[in-house]
């Protein structure tokens, strides 16, 4: 048996008063996934705990069965997922150009998305590209639009805390090492270096002639850039090797990419901007795979939210039913388990970023007990025969409903013993 494994990211959201506290969810006609939580067993997910609003990164981590304490940090997972060249003695540091403004010697963010064209953006960061301090090599990697990871080489650790603000009006951050860092001689230096290297960015992006002629045009300065999400890549089990599921991805962007490269998945990489027709290609090529477990990800969700339109919301959710009907007759249960869910809930009102509400999960198979829910929601799911699932046991629920469970206790080894013809055996 194999596992269709479907991410909707974001697709859980808040009640919405206009909408008598329903969610985008509830409101969008969903025929093809109200049909299989009619025909499946249905529940909650909640990758870490209740009320907790998790980045993406974390979740995926979490849901795939992995510890929190071995997670290495989204700076990593993005450059695996732009193809650079990665090594365990470097980190990598998500890192973004900004507008800020000088308020009382401090620099306050007043633009986390100032518009530029591309030949203007890539001026600016030649301009702050390179940066050497106390031995550590900073280097500013660009990987779309304003947007780019740092480099760091030398005796650098990546526990250390962000200088992003991420809200507009709030004081771009003083970088420090975390309380409990393991080499924190390490994450001290490179705190103090990245603290060096945004100053300096900060003076050599100002005075740049570049932001004379922004300002002459009415524009927003480009004049900072600030980090945030450190990463240094860590020894983690395979996927196949920890869960003995051969493993395929389909997503879409650098840093699902990068979540499929470290778990040693095969990736497939697509770059679709429709929803339905995303959603369809991938689920096309999963179908036809051979592989024990194929993930898929669709982020249309979690990208209509943030537009904090719900009604863009509900959209995308029914193209991608739509999507999810178009495929329908070729799965065999019999052969097929079907998992859908999301990694977390992105409010389509309010401000966070994400929010800390679960996420409704349904699973379709040979082995499941069909409940009576028969819609697939927030609040139909809950009363689901799956109840409230944490992420540590997705997995454990997946081999166990794949019938490839082992059971709990055994200790096999990772050879087969071999006949010995030693004559001292008797």
């Amino acid at each position: 048996m194999k596992c269709l494994f479907i991410i909707l990211d974001g697709l859980g959201d808040r009640g919405i008063s206009d909408w008598n506290q329903n969610t985008p969810l509830q409101k969008a006609h969903t025929p093809t996934l109200d049909y299989l939580a009619s025909v499946g067993a249905n529940g909650s997910l909640t990758a870490l705990c209740k009320g907790a609003p998790l980045p993406s990164e974390i979740a995926h981590f979490l849901i795939f069965g992995y510890a929190i304490e071995d997670f290495p940090g989204r700076g990593v997972i993005e450059a695996l997922g732009y193809d650079f060249e990665v090594s365990f003695d470097e980190v990598f540091v998500l890192v973004k150009l900004l507008s800020v403004k000088e308020i009382d010697d401090t620099l306050y963010l007043a633009e986390e998305k100032p518009p530029a064209d591309e030949e203007t953006i890539m001026s600016l960061i030649d301009d702050i590209r390179y940066f050497r301090h106390k031995g550590i090599e900073v280097e500013f990697k660009p990987t779309h639009g304003i947007d780019g990871i740092l480099k760091l080489s030398g005796n650098v650790s990546s526990q250390i805390s962000d200088s992003n603000p991420i809200f507009n009006g709030r004081p771009l951050l003083q970088i420090e090492s975390l309380e409990g860092a393991e080499n924190l001689d390490a994450a001290n230096q490179t705190a103090e270096v990245l603290n060096k290297y945004i100053l300096w960015a900060h003076l050599k992006l100002a005075s740049n002639p570049l932001n004379s002629k922004r300002k002459d045009l009415g524009l927003p300065p480009i004049n900072a850039a600030a980090t945030q999400r450190a990463g240094k890549l860590k020894k983690i089990k395979s996927f196949e090797e920890k869960w003995k599921l051969r493993s395929e991805a389909f997503v879409s962007s650098a840093l699902y990419t990068g979540i499929g490269k470290i778990f040693d998945m095969k990736v497939h990489r697509f770059n679709i901007k429709d929803p339905y027709e995303d959603l369809l290609a991938k689920l096309k090529q999963a179908v036809e795979s051979e592989k024990d477990f194929c993930f898929v990800h669709t982020k249309a969700p979690d990208v209509a939210a943030h537009t904090r339109i719900p009604e863009n919301k509900v959209k995308v959710i029914e193209s991608l039913d739509s999507a999810l009907g178009k495929i329908l007759p070729e799965l065999d249960f019999n052969e097929t388990l079907l998992v859908i869910t999301a990694d977390h809930s992105t409010p389509s009102v309010g401000d966070m970023i994400h929010s800390g509400e679960s996420v409704p999960l349904l699973m379709v198979g040979k082995y499941l007990r069909r409940d009576k829910v028969v819609n697939f929601d927030e609040i139909s799911c809950l009363y689901g025969s799956l109840g409230e699932v944490k992420g540590n046991e997705m997995m454990p629920m997946i081999l166990n409903f794949m019938d490839r469970a082992d059971l709990y206790g055994l200790q096999y080894g990772q050879c087969p013993l071999r006949i010995s013809r030693d004559k001292s055996l008797g």
